[in-house]
This record gives structure tokens, C-alpha cells and sequence, in this order.
């Protein structure tokens, strides 16, 4: 297989070139799928004179020009060697074509563009303006197509013996940042424990719900009391929590309702609950109960954010009027 792609490299890099001192050659024969290697070209420019050449080299389905043409230039008899190296990389396995490419050399006429100097005089000229037709057509100086040998990725003898992916290394190991583990551990442990706890606290409230009795009038105010003081005492407002300290004190009137009326659970909303509590509510303490919970709304589902006092206050009223409550609504 070797000997077979050597017979084609040669096949197609033995192309003649016009002139012995211009030469294209590539800096590697064989290269690994993905590398980068270069085709290098070495053009003979006489004095005063303009060439053209592309950017980069044509791309095909398995080789593309990994970065434009850079060149360097020295002086020679007669003129300059201009030598041009185009990075190019291949995708594909087998004998890759590096295509080929002509380089223009004309001499140089009074409007010389404005480009970087060479010596004796040339100038490089931009490859849109070479002159391909017309009567300014000079010959060009054809690259011809070369040849590359990218090895398969896979050998013969691992194809014939079945391709696998490779284990997972080091999965337990010394190469481990055990610090890193340690606080990863740590912080587990306390989501765990957060969950814990929060599970707790749910089925306790889970199973005085099954256990319609256990919510008496006295029992429901004093659960509701409890929870307003511990929501005061967190002083959300001060960490910029007023959207959370609004929704629990909201939700906390509601479970404390529901309680005293099953007819006004939490399949009602808050504007609901607050339309049928009207006419029946406690005296002085209704309107302030409608205008806290309809700011609630506001704060929840809004750009509404109060300060702290009047946060506060929110709190007090809404606790004032649990604590006005008798043994119904």
C-alpha cells in the first residue's frame, strides 16, 4: 500500500516546471490526518517586474489553506527569488491532491501598484488584477498538483481486530484535585440537609392538614402569628429580598384563611379570597387586610419594590388583623 501511494506522490509531483529555478514543493511526503504542513513555492522574478499570486490554495472536500500566503523575497542575479509558503491540512486518509495553481510575472508598466517592494525594483501585485485575458495575458507559471500520504487513522491490523473507544481514564485516581472534591462533598451535604429539612417541615404541615382537627381557630392564629414574627425577624428587606418577604407573608394569610374557611383554599386566588371576604371580615382591620394583600400582588408580579418600613409595616397589619380574628372569618 506504502509502495503503491509512493508510485502516485511521484506520479503526481514529477511535473516539469517552466523555468529550473521555479519550484513547488511540499515540506513533508507523509502527514498525520489534522496537521498542518506547507506547500512552498520559489519564484525567479526578473528586475522591474509585477507578480500575482493567490492568497491561498484551493480548497476540495478533504484539504483547505489553514492560513493565508506569507512570502519572503531575497535578491538574486538579475533581480529577486520571491519564495511563497501556503499552510494548508488535510481531513482525508490516503494520497491527498494538493491542487495546483498559476503564478503570474509581468513587467512593470508606469501605473505600478503601490505594494510592498522586492528587489530590483518588482512589486507584488494584487490577484484580482493579473492579467489572465486580454493583450496585457503574459504566460503563467503553472504549480502543479502535488501529492501528500495521510495514514488512516486506523491501521489494517486494528480494523481486522475491531475498532473500540478507549476506556475512561484516570476515573479514580491520584491525578484527582481532592481539595475540590472535598468542597463539592461539603456543598452536597448541605443541599442534602436543606432537603432534609425542608421535607420535614412538609410532611409535618402535610399531616396537620390530613388532621383537620389539629387546626382549631386558636391554633391556626397562633401558627399564623408565629410565622409573620419569624418572617419579620429574617428582615428580607435589608438583603434586597422584598419579592420573597411579600409572596411568604401573602401565602401565610392564605393557608391562615383556608384554615378558618376550606372555602377559601388555594384554588382561589388572592383577588378571589379577598372579594369574598368582604362584608363578613373583622371590623376596622378588612380594608387594611384588601390594601396588603393587593399590594402583595403588586410587589409579586410587578416592578413594585417597598422599603423597609413600609415592608414593616405590611407585616404588622397583616398581623393585626390575624390577631383580631375570632373563631371565624
Amino acid at each position: 500500500m506504502r509502495s503503491l501511494a509512493s508510485l502516485l506522490a511521484l506520479a503526481l509531483t514529477a511535473v516539469p516546471c517552466a523555468a529550473q529555478s521555479f519550484q513547488a514543493t511540499l515540506s513533508r511526503d507523509t502527514v498525520p490526518m489534522g496537521e498542518v504542513f506547507e506547500l512552498r513555492v520559489r519564484v525567479p522574478v526578473p528586475a522591474g517586474s509585477v507578480v500575482y499570486f493567490p492568497d491561498t490554495v484551493a480548497s476540495t472536500a478533504v484539504l483547505e489553506s489553514h492560513a493565508t500566503v506569507s512570502w519572503e523575497a531575497e535578491a538574486a542575479s538579475g533581480g529577486a527569488t520571491l519564495t511563497l509558503t501556503y499552510p494548508v491540512i488535510a481531513w482525508g486518509a490516503g494520497l491527498i491532491p494538493v491542487p495546483g495553481f498559476d503564478v503570474f510575472v509581468a513587467p512593470s508598466g508606469p501605473g505600478a501598484p503601490d505594494a510592498p517592494g522586492l528587489p530590483g525594483g518588482s512589486h507584488i501585485g494584487a490577484w484580482n488584477d493579473a492579467p489572465t485575458r486580454g493583450a496585457a495575458r503574459v504566460q503563467p507559471m503553472r504549480v502543479p498538483r502535488r501529492g501528500v500520504w495521510v495514514p488512516p487513522v486506523f491501521g489494517e491490523e486494528q480494523m481486522e481486530a475491531g475498532a473500540e473507544p478507549m476506556p475512561a481514564a484516570d476515573v479514580v485516581g491520584a491525578n484527582w484535585h481532592w481539595p475540590s472534591i472535598a468542597l463539592g462533598f461539603l456543598f452536597a451535604a448541605g443541599l442534602v440537609a436543606l432537603g432534609v429539612r425542608e421535607l420535614r417541615r412538609s410532611a409535618l404541615e402535610g399531616a396537620r392538614e390530613r388532621a383537620g382537627a389539629t387546626w382549631t381557630a386558636a391554633a391556626s392564629r397562633r401558627d399564623a402569628l408565629e410565622q409573620l414574627d419569624a418572617l419579620l425577624a429574617e428582615r428580607l428587606t435589608a438583603a434586597g429580598r422584598t419579592q420573597e418577604l411579600y409572596t411568604r407573608s401573602s401565602g401565610i394569610v392564605r393557608r391562615f384563611v383556608g384554615r378558618m374557611d376550606p372555602a377559601l383554599g388555594a384554588d382561589l386566588t388572592s383577588s378571589e379570597v379577598a372579594g369574598r371576604l368582604q362584608g363578613r371580615t373583622n371590623g376596622r382591620h378588612g380594608p387594611a387586610l384588601f390594601r396588603e394583600m393587593i399590594t402583595a400582588e403588586i410587589v409579586k408580579f410587578g416592578r413594585a419594590r417597598p422599603g423597609a418600613g413600609e415592608a414593616e409595616t405590611h407585616i404588622r397589619s397583616l398581623r393585626e388583623w390575624i390577631a383580631a380574628c375570632g373563631d371565624s372569618l
